[in-house]
């Protein structure tokens, strides 16, 4: 234990009497945590809404344009020094969303493929 942490102290004794039943809860919906139905009536009557749903995109797409933006820049730019790194990438995508192999052997074969080709 380290210098600064401090031991967990808890007034409940034993386990919590709903454990077995709020683990259930969540075991049946693992993507999703619990919503009130006030909250839930309250997005729902956003999502019929079409200004609502066009500023949602409007935003997603901001999103999509400032990752895309923040991958260019800094890494695309100082990653890929010809086509050959980019075909490299795209063999290495393309392999993983057809056969899933092992993220390790790719990662080991294209190492490889980089110290082979003359990378640093």
């Amino acid at each position: 234990m380290q210098a600064s942490s401090r031991p967990v102290i808890s007034n409940q004794q034993g386990l919590h009497p709903r454990l077995a039943q709020t683990v259930r809860r969540h075991l049946e919906r693992p993507s999703q945590s619990p919503l009130a139905p006030h909250n839930k009536a309250a997005w729902d009557a956003l999502a019929t809404r079409p200004r609502v749903l066009g500023v949602v995109a409007g935003v997603n797409a901001a999103v999509v344009g400032l990752l895309a933006a923040a991958w260019v820049n800094p890494i695309a730019s100082s990653a890929f020094h010809g086509w050959l790194d980019v075909l490299l990438v795209l063999l290495g995508w393309a392999l993983l969303a057809r056969w899933r192999p092992p993220i390790l052997l790719l990662v080991a074969g294209f190492a490889g493929a980089g110290l082979a080709l003359g990378g640093t």
